[in-house]
């Protein structure tokens, strides 16, 4: 009977021993779980420090790219602003030379004048012939030999050569005039 007992106590303390081994073999398990589970646990702690560093190297780039923008968009409005003046400037100077221009031209034009004026006088000067004794008729030279007034017809004539020449001094007198005041 104690044999027995002891047989028991053994058998017993066997399975004891067999579930303390089971056991220990789940503890281990369950150990090499656990340290792979840590592992991963560093590892996608890594993960999400790299990837809390990148979003704060985005966050940061974005911030220049914004800056970067807007010192573009100053530059471009300065380069705007330069060309624009110089436009202006180029017009107001485009301007003024085109005014002088016509000054020019209107002097010149004048002048033009004038000496078409000067060419028309001294043509019709040369080609208008001088009154002479010689080339009055016999009537009008024998009046005047004798201390007569001339006829009528030759007062007329005389008349409207003077009014002529008189015309023709006037135009010479117009022309000079433009010509100093252009």
């Amino acid at each position: 009977m104690e044999k027995q007992l002891l047989q028991q106590q053994i058998a017993t303390l066997q399975g004891e021993l067999q579930t303390f081994a089971q056991t220990a073999e789940a503890n281990r398990q369950l150990m090499d779980e656990l340290e792979q589970l840590q592992r991963e646990k560093g590892s996608l702690q890594q993960s999400q420090a790299a990837q809390t560093q990148l979003m704060e190297e985005l966050r940061s780039l974005q911030e220049r790219c914004v800056q970067t923008a807007a010192v573009c968009s100053e530059i471009e409005l300065t380069l705007l602003a330069d060309r624009q003046s110089h436009l202006l400037h180029e017009l107001g100077r485009s301007k003024r030379l085109q005014e002088h221009a016509e000054r020019d031209y209107l002097f010149l034009l004048s002048q033009m004048e004038g000496f078409t004026e000067q060419i028309a006088l001294r043509q019709t000067r040369e080609s208008t012939p001088h009154l002479s004794s010689s080339s009055l008729p016999y009537s009008s030279s024998y009046q005047m030999k004798n201390g007569l007034p001339p006829s009528h017809e030759n007062s007329a004539s005389s008349s409207s050569s003077t009014d002529g020449a008189g015309r023709v001094a006037l135009a010479v007198v117009s022309s000079s005039s433009s010509i100093e005041t252009g």
